[in-house]
Parts: structure tokens; C-alpha cells; sequence
């Protein structure tokens, strides 16, 4: 899984997470406000951590995972997030 210091990468722009059998994300990722790129596809995904809904990437790749439910944050957002 991602360590939770990667919340301290606060002007990461990109971040490219596929393909890595990854079961969960650090709820730190919330914390990077500066991504325009973020891909997560094809792990073993189940749910995001809420703090993502507080991201606005130009590009969010989520394919490919066993997501049930986005959280609140991001459904409150609208579908322009997902």
C-alpha cells in the first residue's frame, strides 16, 4: 500500500498508481491538492478514502477496481468528479 507520507508531496502534479494490486489508499492523498493527474486503475480497490473528494484532477482513472460505493465527498460533488 502507499505510505501515509505521501500527503507531504503537496505540489505533486502526477501520480500513476495502476496496475499494482494495491487494496487501499492512504488517506493522505486528500492532501494533494496539486494533482491534475491521478490513475488508480486496475488494482483491488473497494473504496476510496473520503479526502479524495476533495481532490479536482483534470484526469481520474479508476477503471478496472471493485469500488462499491464513491464516498459522500465525492457524490456531493456531482458526476463532473467521477
Amino acid at each position: 500500500n502507499i505510505p501515509i507520507t505521501i500527503a507531504q508531496l503537496s505540489s505533486l502534479c502526477e501520480l500513476a498508481l495502476q496496475n499494482n494490486r494495491l487494496t487501499a489508499l492512504s488517506a493522505g492523498i486528500g492532501k494533494l491538492t496539486s494533482l491534475t493527474y491521478l490513475d488508480v486503475s486496475n488494482n483491488e480497490l473497494e473504496h476510496l478514502p473520503a479526502g479524495i473528494g476533495f481532490l479536482s484532477p483534470k484526469t481520474f482513472n479508476y477503471d478496472g477496481n471493485k469500488l462499491r460505493t464513491p464516498p459522500k465527498e465525492v457524490v456531493a460533488q456531482g458526476t463532473e468528479q467521477v
